[in-house]
Order: structure tokens, then sequence, then C-alpha cells
């Protein structure tokens, strides 16, 4: 049948299925209901249960417990079958409306029967989870992560700490590191990092455990915290500290663990907190943190690293990422403010970080300028300082161990910033102040100051060189808050120092301040009486006073220190100084004191009295004024010690150390003939002697440091060792004779007494010519049968030598040792180097003429690595330009630096660039320069400033500036063309300067070329004509010109030279001007609108009179602080001038240090007394000519009959030359010889 179709299905079958789907035990079709509602049921429980299992295994979590993972997987199935059931469910409604027959069957039978069957396996699945979700444990402890991360900013600097820190760590053979700085250094951070970098190294270790300790050391913390790094904190709360202990044992030892102890302040005992002691075996480690060295050694560390401040490249790049980017780009600058800012933290991470955010959210440059100003002038003040800063170094104060260690360090904030402080002279303040006793050694030392020194440098409140202590600047203004701020009486300071005062200022609380330092100034005269019942110490040192009012000194009572020391114009003092009777210490070094005033000898508590380098002649009635007097120093005055100054001295009983100077033989003899006395010199200078023989006995000046033997014609130097009263010593030598100077000694071919002096550490011989060799080989063999075996091996501590002008030297001795101290040497032509060339970190300076180089600890290298700014090595390297032994002029210096951008272009109101003359004194300071003065040629005046590098230094910057700064420099050679082998193409500078260059042929390209020298060559060159004088066109040229600083010129039209006067803004820039054959009845120079000249040359001209204004068309007339002068005006040079018969106008260039007067027939005096008279009494600060006058120059002046009539004393007069000047008087020019001389000693 056509659309039918059949199927053949046995009957059997059929009824078969049926019947099972209907009656057997898989009816479910027929259950599915039933089921579907106890699958409801049985999912509700299970979701409630789930619910109530979760909150109490949170419960429990937060309790810092662990889910089981029993618990955690029942959870996770609970979550998915109930998911399953939802699924399953949402097919009821279909299934449940196909049922038909009272549930028994369905429209569709197959779909049915299989969804009865899920459900029915679904029920049992979930009763089954019902049964296995009772648990009678929920939770456990939870075991301890191997590392726990510390959230730390973007560092700076630190990487190679790091891995040093790192590299200490997994040696084998460490235990224990120690890593140590000043408070603020970054130590913890550092710490942060190492915690790190075990999270992400691969490493071994199966616990990093971080413990903060801090000042307040408490086991119970400590052990607090290293149990809750194991989990174990809750538990163990209630236990004792020996259960805690024994617990924290039993774990570790069962673990290869690292223990980082942060903020150590003493030792922690490791057995009362229960940490096993590392061991090469167990493999565990501990690193701690301290701001001091001693907790290094009481830790017993195996390795110590100390942390340093930032450079100032990595301190300004920190400060940059702290204020952020936005701040930065508003305003150039704020930019350039910002750099200074920084500069101010002196590399210090905590100072950079606090200041940094503070200035993070300032865009105004006005704030900028504020927030320098206050950090110049008073740093306290700034914002965050004091609670961020100050209150955290405060903590290393408030850890020293007694009141008198903490009184020793404020006393050092009295000083200047970055002022090296001399320990021994520091010392002597300690004492004297009471803050330490003043028993001595025999050498005359008091070892508790130098304990104290110790324990502040390892506190890392101050730093130290071999002789000199320095404070951290912003430790220094801790120093300060402390003594400003602090209740104690004891610790009322005022410090002023190195802020470039005038005068002593007006706000000053005299009555309350235990201490004021008004030292490093420019304070010229006193003119207050302060009333100050409580002060102890005043610093007056290194100012410009010329006398102190007597009343000054009426009202000090309590004065014990009083330091005027390097006042150089300071001549004497005033009787009214005998009221200071509390006085103990009183430094008059560096002055112009030439005697014992009376009020000084009535100072009857003196202990300590300091003369050194000053004028006095004479100490006459000393031994009984100053009867408690315990130190003498009178080293490098004019006094020498004669017959009667020995009685004066042995008059003073209590002496312990003397300085002094002898100029003869048996003086010397005498002196070390009285016991008493002899072991107190300390250091002596032998001076201008002459004769047969020298005998040093090496006991009697046991406690000799120092010895200079200066211009000395001898045959030979003995040691003796006899003491009178006792035998012979076994082994006597110069125990503390640590330096030695010889110069310009005649006589000895050799100087083997120097064995005598194994200490020495500085060995310097000058212009000996019959020098041959310093130790001798026979009469050293000699020494050494007598002596064994201490004085065997020459200079075994040597650390500088320096042997110059020894035309006959061959040899140091025959069997040169390795001198393994030897750090610097200068040598002479006939010595050979190879004597030194196993010696390490030796630098050898190669130079017969050229001064001593000293290098301590570093090789020469080292000089331009210590630099701190990458700009001070760029302007270090330009100097290798120019050939050996070149003069630069500071000034052509710094402005090819300026034009090379290594410097900005900034410059005072002169024209100079201070920035520039801030590096060249760095440089010079560095060593890696020398100064010295040029005359480069015949009309030039005087000399000019100038700097040159030593040969040695310059092969060094040859080496470096090859590589870094891609120069070529072939100067000063013999070169006829320019050479085929430079590549032009990559080099920065090429000098080819000095040379005989006569053509070029090359036509080199050279894109990266900034600089080139052909100067002083032989080159043809076609040379554009310019006028030689400034006319009206060649003004209007000029004005055009906004930006000019700096103009020279010639001139010689009168009327010019009154136009270029009228125009303040150019007459401003000038600054050295000839003035050349030019004829005017007067000619007038204006003093306010040539502020700025400093070189004036008036030739070849006929001038009535020369006359000075200082009216301003735009101002009154100015009485620049009462005294309108040339300020800056510092050469004159008048050449073939006719006309005036005076020159009185000199006056008003007071700061004049070189005047030449050449050839001017009708000058008949310089100075007129009525003209002279007549400008005091309008100015009388300009009284005294020439005070500033170095070299004075007079020839051919027929006429000339006087300087002056009343000539002055011309104080810093150097040099006199007076020719063909007839009718002058020798009288009037021999005057000045002493001044020359006495200038000639003092230099």
């Amino acid at each position: 049948m056509g659309g039918c179709v059949s199927v053949d299905i046995p009957c059997d079958q059929v009824v078969s299925q049926t019947h099972r789907c209907l009656f057997g035990d898989g009816n479910h079709i027929h259950m599915m209901k039933a089921n579907l509602e106890a699958l409801d049921t049985a999912t509700r429980e299970l979701r409630e249960r789930r619910v109530d299992l979760s909150r109490r295994v949170s419960l429990e979590e937060d309790k810092g417990l662990e889910r089981l993972a029993k618990v955690e997987g029942w959870l996770s199935r609970a979550e998915s079958i109930d998911s399953e059931v939802s699924d399953l469910l949402r097919e009821e409604p279909t299934e449940t409306k196909r049922l038909c027959l009272f549930g028994y069957c369905s429209k569709n039978c197959i779909s049915s029967c299989k969804y009865g069957k899920k459900v029915s396996k679904k029920l049992e699945e979930v009763k089954e989870l019902l049964s296995k979700g009772v648990f009678e444990e929920l939770a456990e402890k939870r075991p301890a992560s191997k590392v726990v991360k510390k959230d730390i900013q973007t560092t700076i600097g630190l990487d190679s700490m790091v891995g040093k820190a790192w590299d200490s760590i997994m040696k084998p053979e460490g235990r224990t590191l120690g890593i140590y700085g000043m408070g603020g250094v970054g130590k913890t951070t550092l710490l942060a990092r190492i915690n790190n970098k075990f999270d992400k190294e691969v490493n071994e270790f199966d616990v990093v455990i971080w413990v903060v300790v801090s000042k307040d050391l408490q086991y119970k913390v400590i052990q607090d915290q290293i149990l809750r790094r194991l989990r174990a904190d809750q538990e163990l709360e209630k236990e004792t500290e020996e259960k805690k202990a024994s617990f924290i044992d039993n774990i570790l030892r069962r673990k290869k663990f690292i223990l980082l102890l942060d903020d150590l302040w003493s030792a922690v005992d490791l057995n009362k907190i229960g940490v096993p002691r590392p061991t090469q075996e167990n493999g565990s480690k501990i690193v701690f943190t301290t701001r001091s060295k001693k907790v290094c050694r009481d830790m017993e560390a195996d390795d110590e690293l100390k942390m340093d401040c930032l450079s100032t490249n990595e301190a300004w790049e920190l400060f940059q990422n702290v204020v952020g980017e936005a701040p930065l780009k508003k305003d150039p600058e704020i930019l350039t403010l910002a750099e200074k800012i920084s500069k101010k933290c002196h590399g210090l991470p905590l100072a950079l970080n606090v200041i940094g955010k503070a200035m993070s959210c300032k865009e105004d440059v006005h704030e900028w300028r504020h927030a320098n100003d206050v950090l110049k002038s008073s740093s306290r003040e700034f914002p965050g300082m004091e609670e961020n800063i100050l209150s955290v170094l405060k903590f290393s104060y408030d850890g020293l161990e007694d009141e008198k260690v903490k009184s020793c360090f404020l006393y050092c904030s009295l000083f200047p910033e970055d002022y090296e402080i001399k320990k021994e002279e520091l010392i002597e303040y300690w004492i004297n102040e009471g803050f330490i006793n003043g028993k001595r050694d025999e050498d005359g030392s008091n070892n508790k100051g130098h304990v104290i020194i110790g324990s502040l440098v390892r506190a890392h409140l101050l730093t130290e060189s071999e002789t000199t202590v320095k404070m951290h600047d912003v430790l220094r203004e801790m120093a300060l808050w402390i003594g400003s701020t602090s209740g104690k009486e004891e610790e009322k300071q005022c410090v002023k120092s190195g802020v470039k005062l005038s005068c002593i200022p007006d706000d000053i609380n005299w009555s309350v301040s235990r201490r004021i330092s008004l030292m490093s100034n420019q304070i010229e005269k006193i003119s207050c009486f302060p009333k100050c019942p409580n002060l102890s110490t005043l610093f007056l040192r290194d100012n410009d006073l010329k006398g102190i009012p007597g009343k000054f000194f009426q009202f000090m009572p309590s004065l014990i220190v009083l330091d005027l020391s390097h006042n150089r114009s300071l001549r004497d003092l005033p009787e009214e100084i005998c009221s200071l009777t509390s006085l103990k210490y009183l430094n008059l070094s560096y002055t112009r004191i030439s005697s014992l005033s009376v009020g000084l000898k009535g100072l009857r508590k003196l202990i300590s009295l300091d003369l050194e380098f000053t004028k006095l002649k004479s100490i006459d009635g000393i031994g009984a004024s100053l009867p408690n007097l315990q130190v003498l120093k009178l080293y490098r005055s004019r006094h020498y010690i004669d017959a009667r100054s020995i009685e004066e001295l042995q008059l003073l009983k209590h002496l312990k150390i003397l300085t002094g100077n002898v100029t003869d033989a048996s003086i010397l003899e005498s002196i070390q003939g009285v016991e008493g006395l002899v072991r107190c010199v300390q250091r002596l200078r032998i001076i201008n002697m002459s004769a047969k023989d020298l005998t040093l006995n090496t006991v009697a000046l046991g406690g000799l440091r120092e010895l200079e033997i200066i211009n000395f014609k001898i045959s030979e130097i003995k040691i003796d060792w006899k003491c009178k009263g006792k035998e012979d010593l076994p082994s006597p030598y110069f125990k503390h004779l640590f330096s030695i100077v010889i110069q310009d000694l005649e006589g000895p071919k050799e100087l083997t007494w120097l064995l005598f002096a194994p200490n020495l550490k500085h060995l310097e011989v000058l212009r000996s010519p019959s020098l041959e060799e310093i130790i001798n080989k026979e009469k050293g063999m000699s020494i050494s049968n007598v002596h064994p075996p201490d004085m065997t091996v020459p200079f075994p501590k040597l650390e500088s030598l320096t042997l110059r002008g020894l035309p006959e030297l061959e040899r140091i001795c025959s069997s040169p040792q390795a001198l393994p101290s030897l750090k610097d040497i200068t040598h002479c032509p006939k010595l050979s180097l190879e004597s030194f060339q196993d010696t390490s970190s030796l630098d050898i300076n190669c130079a017969l003429n050229s001064p001593p180089l000293t290098i301590e600890n570093q090789k020469i290298h080292d000089r331009y690595d210590r630099l701190e700014t990458e700009k001070k090595k760029s302007c270090f390297l330009y100097c290798s330009l120019f050939q050996e032994d070149y003069e630069i002029k500071k000034e052509e210096l710094i402005e090819y630096w300026i034009s090379e951008e290594f410097i900005k272009g900034e410059r005072d109101e002169d024209g100079s660039n201070n920035e520039g003359y801030d590096i060249i004194g760095s440089l010079v300071r560095a060593h890696l320069l020398m100064e010295c003065e040029t005359k480069s040629s015949f009309f030039q005046i005087g000399f000019t400033p100038a700097v040159k590098m030593h040969d040695v230094l310059r092969e060094m910057a040859l080496w470096i500036g090859k590589e870094e700064e891609k120069q070529c420099v072939n100067s000063g050679g013999k070169l006829s063309c320019i050479p085929d082998d430079i590549n032009w193409s990559v080099l920065r500078r090429i000098s080819l300067m000095s040379n005989k260059i006569e053509e070029i042929s090359c036509c080199p390209k050279c894109p990266n070329l900034s600089t080139l020298f052909l100067g002083d060559n032989d080159l043809k060159l076609d040379i554009l004509t310019i006028p030689q004088f400034i006319t009206h066109r060649s003004i209007e040229e000029l004005q055009l010109l906004e930006h000019l600083k700096i103009l020279t010129g010639n001139v010689k039209d009168a009327l010019m030279l009154e136009s270029i006067q009228g125009m303040e803004r150019l007459a401003r820039c000038v600054q050295r001007l000839w003035i050349l054959d030019m004829s005017a009845e007067v000619l007038t120079l204006n003093m306010v609108a040539l502020c700025c000249l400093r070189e004036l040359h008036i030739m070849y001209s006929k001038i009535s009179e020369i006359k000075i204004d200082w009216k301003s068309k735009e101002k009154e007339d100015l009485l620049c602080n009462s005294s309108p002068y040339f300020r800056h005006l510092s050469s004159i040079a008048i050449y073939d001038l006719e006309g005036p018969k005076e020159l009185t106008w000199l006056l008003f260039a007071p700061n004049l240090k070189h005047l030449h007067v050449t050839s001017s027939g009708r000058i008949e005096e310089i100075i007129n007394k009525e003209k002279g008279m007549s400008i005091s009494n309008v100015h009388p600060d300009l009284t005294v000519p020439f005070a500033k006058l170095e070299s004075l120059r007079l020839r051919g002046l027929n006429e000339l009959k006087r300087i002056c009539s009343s000539p002055p004393a011309l104080p810093s007069l150097k040099n006199i030359v007076v020719e063909y000047c007839r009718k002058l008087p020798k009288a009037a020019t021999e005057s000045f010889q002493d001044t020359i001389k006495n200038n000639e000693d003092a230099e």
C-alpha cells in the first residue's frame, strides 16, 4: 500500500518492557513525583548544612586556622550537586505533564523513564553527601608561608648593596651579617629588599622570619613576633618566656631558617628568645640592622656591611621620583630649586623622602623659593622636619650611654656645616668644659676623649678621618634642634656659624645661652656689651676682628672656653679680659698677637693657651701669672725658646703639653736636660740652626709627635737613649713621633737616625742637596745589632713620602722593604721607582718641581671617581685638552664650561659665575687641579688666577676622556699639519692647540664635535678687521645684545666714554677698559655705571684731571653702604699720562691689588694730602690708601716725590719696584720692606 510502513516487533518483547516500566523495581515513572519531592527536601537540607558549615569554617579561619581538605572537598561537592539538582528540577514541569494513568505511564515513556532514573540517582547522591557532612574538626593551624613579602617603594642606589648582602648570606661559611649605618640611611629598606628577594630567588631555606626589635628591647615582644610568623602565637599566648623559647627552639631546630632582625640597639641573647645559633651544619642565618658598629661586634657578626648616604646623582634621582613629574615640569626654575633642595639633604634617604613628599603638591615657584630659603636659614622649621626626620634621628642621640657623651655630641654642632674638627682640639674643649676629666697619657693624649669619639663614630653620629671628625648636615641640624629646644639649661646653644654675618646679631639671647658660636663669619667689630651669667663657651674664631672692646668681657663670669683664633687682623686684647675669672681655655692661634697683655696674665684658672702661628715674641711672666697652665702652644710663633723662657716654663708645675721653636743647639740640649719640661714637648720646630752635630734623646723627648727641621747646617744628627738615674733601655725609640719635615738641610748625606721613629706616617724631605740616601746600610745594621728587632725594618707604617729637590738622592735604602703602608710618594730624578713597584695602592707622583699631591687610602683614579657629579667629572676632563703645564685662566675655563653646558650661565653682578668657581674649588680640594697665577701678556697688570694639571693626573684624564668623553688631544706637540688618524666622525672634543700647524687641508664630517681647539698655531688666517675703538655705531650694535653680561674694550674719545657710562645696562657689563690716545680737559669715571670694572688701563693720553662721580640717572646720589667705590677694580695701569700731578682718585679703588704707574713725567705724588682729607670727610671708609695692594710698580716718574704724605703700612704688599724716580727718597720705600718680609714669612 502506497504510504504505509510495516515494522515487525516481537510481541513478547513489547510486553516485557512495558511491564518493567509500570510495575518493576525500575518504575522511575511512577516514583518520579515522590523522588522529586524527596530530592527537593534533601537538597534544601544539604544547602542549609553547607551554609552552616561555611560559616563555621569562616569563624575558624578568622582565628588564623586553615580549613581541612576534606571539609573543603565536601563543600565543593555540595555546591556542585546543588547546581546539578537545580538544573534537574528545571525540567520537572515538562516531565510531570507527560505522566498519565495516575502516574504509572507517560506519553513519552522512554524520556520520562530516563528523567526519573536521573532523579532517583541524584537523590541517592544527595543522601550520601548528607551522611558524610558531619565533621568534628573543620580547620587546623595553617602552616607558615616561606616568605611574607614587604611593601616597599621604588628604591634608588640599593642594587649593589642588595647584591653584596645576598652574596654574604649565601656564603656557606657565613652565619651572621650585620648591616650598620646612620639613622634614615635606608637599612630597613635594604632588609626589606633582602626579604623579598627570598620570595623571587630559588633557595633552600624553609622560612624567612622578620622581627622588629627597636630601642626598647623586650624578649617577649620578639618571641611573639616569631610565634606569630610560625602560626603558634595564640596557643602560647599565656605561656612564660621560657616555654615560648623552648617551643621556638623545637620548631626552628627542624628548619633551615633566615632570621631578619631590624633596628637592633644592643646585642640580643638568642638563647632567651629560643633561636638556635646558626652554624655551617644547620645552614641557618641571621641578618640584622643597627645604627651602631659596636652592636655588630657584640652580635659576633661574621660579616659587616656599612650603608652610606646616596651619591649626589642617586639622591637627585630619588628626590625626583618622590616629588613626581608634574611640579618639576611646571617651571624651569622649580627644577633648579629642586636640585638645590635635594643637595641640602646630603644623600640621606629619610630626608629626601620626607622633604620630597612635602614638595610633591607644590607647583608654584614661590613655594619652592620659600622652601629653599627655609632649608638654607633654619631647616628645622620646614614642614615635617621635626616630627619625621629630626625625631627619628634623635633616637641615636637618646641611645648614648650617659649625659656627658650627649653633651660631647651637641658640642660638635657649634662648628659650621661640613667642618672637619680636629680630634685633639675637640677633646681640649671637652676637658675644659668639664665633660671629661683632664687625665693624660705620657704623650699628653686623653684616652677618655678618644673613647667618646669612637663611640660617637660607631653610633654613626660622627664620621672620622685619621685626625678629624665631621658631622652629617642633617645630624647637625638635629643637634641644633636639641640644643635650641631642650629644657635642660646645660644644653642651651645658639649657633650662627658660617653664615656670612658682618656683625653680631641682635636676636641672640645672651642671658640664657650656655654656648654661643659665631665662628667662620665676617665680623669686623663688636659693638654690644651683653650680660651672660650662664655662658661657658664662646666661639669667635675665623672672623675679621681687628680689636675687642673691654666692656664686651665684663659680664661673662662663667665663661670657660674662648676661641678667638684665625682673626688674622687681631693685634691685642683688652686689659678687661682679666674679668673672665672662670676662663680655662683660650685660643689665639693665627692672630697677630705680639705680646701677652696685662689682662691676660690675670687669668689664674687658665689651663690651655694656644699661641701657635702668632707674632708673639716673649712669654716673660707667664710662669707666675698662669700657674695652672697645662697646655701651652707656641709652635710657629715668633718666640724662640731661650734660657730665660726655660726658667719661665719650669714654673708651670702642671704643664702637660708644650709646642715650640728652637734656634740654638745648646738650648735644645738644655731643654732635654729638664726632664719635667721636655716630656711635655709634642711639636718641635728646629729652625735656622748651625751646629757641628745635634743630639735628640728618645727618652727625654718621649712625647714628641711632630718634628720640623728647617734651614739647618749640621754635620750629623745623633740619637741618644740614655736617661739620668736609669740604666740604658733595651729598645728605645720615638714612640709617638708620626710626622717629620726636613727642609733646607745642609751637610748630612743620609738620615739613618729616622729608624728610631718606627711609627712614622708622614715624611717630607725638601731641598737638601747633599743627601744621597735615606737609610745607610752600614749604619742601619749597627743600629739593628744594638736594638733588635724593633728597628730593622725601616718605615713599616709610612703612608706619605715626599722627596723633592734632592738632586743627589739615589736610594731610600740599599735593600728597600715593601713599605706596606705607603700611599703617596713624590720623588726625585735619580731615585729609582723599582723599589716601590710591589707596594699596593701606591700613588707615585713623578715630579721635581711640582708640589706633592697627597692621597690617602685610594689610587689616583679614585680622586676622579669620588667626584659627586658627572658634571664635575666632565669639567675635570675638559682641562686635559690643554697641553702639559699649561696655566688655564679660571675665567676662560669657566666660559668653556658654560658654552659646553656643563654649568649654567648665571652670573653675579660683576659677571662672574659662582658655580664655575665652586667646581674649580672642589677640583682643587680633591687635588685634581692646582691653583696658580698666570700673566699672559706684557700689558696685563699683575697676575690672573689660573689652574693647572699635574702631568700624571693629565695622563689619567686623557685615558678616561678618550673612552668616556670621546676626546682626542694632540696639544703642545710639534705637529706641522693635522694628523690623518683622527676619527672626526665620533669625537666630541679635539685639541690641536699649541703646535706648528700652518694650513688645513682636510674637510672632515663631525656630527658630534662640540669643542675644537686650534689656538696657538701658525695658521695664516684672513681675519675680518673690526673697529679698534668703541664708536657711536658700535654702541648702537652693543645695545642690541640684550643678554650681554661681560664687555671689554678700548675708548679714545671722552664723549664716547661719557655716552657708554650714560647707558647703565651697557656700562655695567664693562669689566676691562683701555683708555688710549685720549686728549681731554677732564676725564670722569662714574662708579655706579662702571660698578663691575675689574681692570683699567690709561695709556698715551693727555688729561688735565681725572674725576670720580657716583651719581646715577635713575637714583639719588648713591652712598653704597655710606662708601661708594669701585668695588671690583683690582688692577690699574697708567702709562705715558700727561697732565695730572697726583692720582688721589685712586682712593676710590680700595680693593686694588696691582698698581703700575710708568712714564708719566708730571706726577709729583700718588695721594695728595688735602684731596685725600676732603674725600675722607665725605667717605670715611676711604681714608687708608691701598689696604689690599700686593704689587706696586713706579717707573720713569721724574717728578715723583712721595707716595703719600703719611705713608700707610700697606699691610698686603708683596712686591714693590721703583725705577728712575730720581726725586723719590729711598726712605719712602724702605718702610715697606718689613711689610714685604713679614708677608713672605706668613706665606
